[in-house]
C-alpha cells in the first residue's frame, strides 16, 4: 500500500483536459508502463483489481477507489490481472503550480505552492486557491462517477469541438471538487468559514487603522485562533493578510490614478508612506513608483 498523500493542484488557471476512455483487462494483462508521461493519469477501477506501482511505491485499486498517477515519474504494473478487470482513466495537465504532499499535513506546506504558483502565473495570493486530492481513495460518489465517466467518453467523438472541449472541462471539474471536499474534515470547514469570515472583514476595512486586538473583539474569536484559521486557509497571519491586500488595492490605484504616491499610500491604509513604499518592494520587487512607470502609457 502507497503512502497517504494528496495531490496539491494551485488554480487559476484550471486543470486542463486531454482524454479518458474505459478499458478492459483479462487475467494475465498488466497496464502499461510508462515514463514521464507529462500528464496526470486519473484511474477509477469499476470492476476486478489493478497493480500499480509508481517508482517505489505500489496500489492495489479495487473495484470503486481512484488512483492518481503524477506526470513526471515511471509508473507500471507490479503484477498482472487475475480476474477481469474493467476500468476508467483520464489524463489531465495542470499549467500552475503542483505538488505531491503527505495528507496529514497539508498545509504546512501550501505556502510555498503559492509562491511558485504566483511567480508561474503572475495571479495575486487572494486570487490563488489550492485543491487537495487524494493520491489514491475510495471513491466519494461512485455514482457521480458513473455518470461522468460516460459522458466524457461520449464527447470524445463529439463533432462540435467548442462545445465538446466546454463540457469536458466542466465534467472535471465535476470530478475533481468531491475527491478535494472529501479530504476535508468538518474542523477544516470551520477553519475556513473563520478565515474567509476574517478576509472579509479585511476587504470591508483595509483602509482603517486595524490591529489584530480589532481583529479580536469584532469577529469574536481569540486571535490566535483567528491566526491559525488564516495561516490554514491562505498560509499567512491576518495582518499579513491586510498588508497584501492593501498592496493589491495600490497597484490599481497606481496604474488608474495619478495620486501621488503619498495619497495612495494613505488612501489604502499605510500612516507612513516609507512603510507603504517598504511593503511594497518586498511583496513587488520594485519601488511604487518604478511599478507605475512600467505601466504608464
Amino acid at each position: 500500500m502507497g503512502t497517504n498523500l494528496t495531490i496539491q493542484l494551485a488554480i487559476p488557471p484550471f486543470p486542463i483536459f486531454l482524454g479518458c476512455g474505459e478499458d478492459v483487462y483479462h487475467p494475465g494483462s498488466t497496464h502499461p508502463s510508462r515514463q514521464s508521461i507529462g500528464m496526470f493519469d486519473l484511474l477509477y477501477v469499476t470492476e476486478g483489481r489493478l497493480f500499480m506501482g509508481e517508482e517505489a511505491e505500489q496500489w492495489t485499486v479495487s473495484a470503486g477507489e481512484v488512483l492518481i498517477l503524477r506526470p513526471d515519474k515511471y509508473h507500471y504494473s507490479f503484477q498482472p490481472c487475475l480476474e477481469k478487470t474493467r476500468f476508467y482513466w483520464m489524463h489531465f495537465q495542470v499549467m500552475g503550480g503542483w505538488q505531491e504532499a503527505p495528507a496529514e499535513e497539508p498545509d504546512f506546506t501550501s505556502s510555498s505552492l503559492l509562491r511558485e504558483h504566483q511567480r508561474m502565473t503572475g495571479l495575486a495570493f487572494m486570487h490563488a486557491a489550492i485543491m487537495h486530492i487524494p493520491k489514491y481513495s475510495q471513491a466519494p460518489s461512485t455514482a457521480a462517477l458513473m455518470r461522468i465517466f460516460p459522458q466524457l467518453t461520449a464527447l470524445e467523438n463529439h463533432e462540435e469541438t467548442e462545445h465538446r472541449i466546454w463540457k469536458q472541462h466542466r465534467l472535471l471539474m465535476e470530478m475533481l471538487n468531491p475527491l478535494d471536499a472529501a479530504r476535508r474534515s468538518e474542523a477544516s470547514y470551520a477553519n475556513t468559514r473563520v478565515a474567509e469570515k476574517t478576509a472579509v472583514y479585511i476587504k470591508q476595512h483595509y483602509m482603517e487603522h486595524l490591529t489584530n486586538g480589532h481583529f479580536q473583539s469584532h469577529l469574536h474569536f481569540h486571535i490566535n485562533y483567528l491566526i491559525r484559521c488564516m495561516q490554514a486557509v491562505y498560509q499567512c497571519t491576518p495582518m499579513e493578510y491586510l498588508q497584501r491586500y492593501r498592496i493589491e488595492q495600490s497597484k490599481l490605484l497606481l496604474i488608474k490614478t495619478e495620486h501621488p504616491i503619498a495619497k495612495i499610500a494613505e488612501d489604502v491604509g499605510f500612516r507612513q508612506p516609507s512603510h507603504f513604499t517598504r511593503y511594497f518592494k518586498a511583496l513587488e520587487g520594485v519601488t511604487p513608483l518604478r511599478y507605475r512607470k512600467q505601466f504608464a502609457m
